[in-house]
Parts: C-alpha cells; structure tokens; sequence
C-alpha cells in the first residue's frame, strides 16, 4: 500500500511537470524534461540526505539547478539537476551535510550578537564590558585580577 504523503508528492510532481510543460507550449517537452532531469529530493532520498540540505549543498557549490516555485508552499521551490551533471558529482555525506549546518548555525549565532551587542551599546551610549575567555579564573567570575582583590 502506498502512502498519502508519497501520493501526493509524486503527484505534486507531475503536476509541475505538467506545469513547466504549459508554459513551454509542448507536452513533448514533459517527456524531454524527464529523460534529462532529476529531482534532488529524490537523489536525496536515495542516499538517505536531507533533500533541502542537499539543495543548499549544491546551489552553495555552484551546482546549476533548475528551480521552480512551488505556488502552495510559498517560499519553497523544487529543484531539478541535469541527469549528467547527477552522474559525474559526489554528493555530500550525512556528516558533511551536518557539519555545514552547524557552521551556519554558528556564523548566524555571532552575527546575531553582534548587533544585538551594537543596538545595546547605542541605546546605554557607551560600549558592554568584554570579558575575554582566557583572563577568567576559578572564583573570580570572569573578572580580572584587579578586580579581585
């Protein structure tokens, strides 16, 4: 038996498909689009990736993608790679995949705090006490030695 989300996705497909097809002016085009185009979530799937991980992977790469705007979902899009271009590239592991994310994670964190620390810094007029991680000792709270005495 086959599931609803699987239904509805595979359908979702094809009605893209059928969509860039329209718009194309040719249903000949569909078979074309197929024989030479891939969804990423389906590379994804297959080797067990997270599909929007692996898009970001691959437009971040400079891998060419076709995208195509998903009118339901607003924001999202679904990207298609060439058949060729799927054969020669390595895909990225699950740890690499991971270890980029918490590389974003990270840079996004810093920025984050950093204006936070600017609009902080303007509103007080003057500039937030910066405690530096190496001059912090046991007992002192992060306070230099002459403040601890």
């Amino acid at each position: 038996m086959v599931g609803k989300k699987v239904v509805m996705g595979v359908t979702g497909v094809v009605i893209i498909l059928f969509v860039i097809a329209h718009m194309l002016g040719n249903l000949k085009i569909y078979s074309n689009f197929a024989e030479h185009y891939v969804a990423t979530s389906v590379l994804a799937k297959r080797f067990h990736l997270n599909s929007g991980s692996l898009a970001r992977h691959l437009k971040e790469s400079g891998t060419r993608l076709l995208a195509i705007p998903l009118a339901d979902f607003g924001w999202r899009h679904a990207f298609f790679l060439r058949k060729d271009v799927a054969a020669q590239i390595q895909l990225p592991s699950r740890r690499m995949l991971r270890e980029e994310a918490q590389r974003r994670i990270k840079v996004a964190r810093k920025k984050k705090w950093a204006e936070y620390r600017l609009a902080r810094e303007i509103s007080l007029g003057k500039p937030m006490r910066r405690v530096r991680a190496n001059c912090r000792q046991p007992g002192t709270l992060g306070l230099s030695q002459e403040y601890s005495q």
